[in-house]
């Protein structure tokens, strides 16, 4: 998805964020990091990773705002079946 932003000009902030946060994520999915911060914390880790998620969101919505012209951009993010629909060409020709 980034690489799609990137490619259509959107070099805001908030594909970087996002960016970090997905990599972050992931890093913390194959490590299992949000388990061993929740038990050292003794916090649940929704509530640990809650700034990171808003931060996050907040970014995915200016994302969004950016490329509220671009319908294809949208729909590829929305859903890849609108995609299929967008390009088709119409049957009057």
């Amino acid at each position: 998805m980034v690489v799609l932003l990137v490619s259509e000009g959107v070099f805001g902030r908030s594909v970087y964020i996002l960016a970090g946060a997905f990599v972050f994520l992931s890093i913390d999915e194959w490590l299992a990091l949000h388990e061993r911060f929740e038990r050292s914390a003794q916090i649940d880790w929704q509530i640990l990773y809650l700034p990171l998620i808003c931060v996050a969101g907040i970014a995915w919505l200016r994302v969004f705002y950016v490329l509220r012209h671009d319908r294809l951009a949208l729909a590829s993010h929305v859903d890849r079946r609108r995609v299929a629909l967008v390009r088709r060409p119409s049957a009057g020709g």
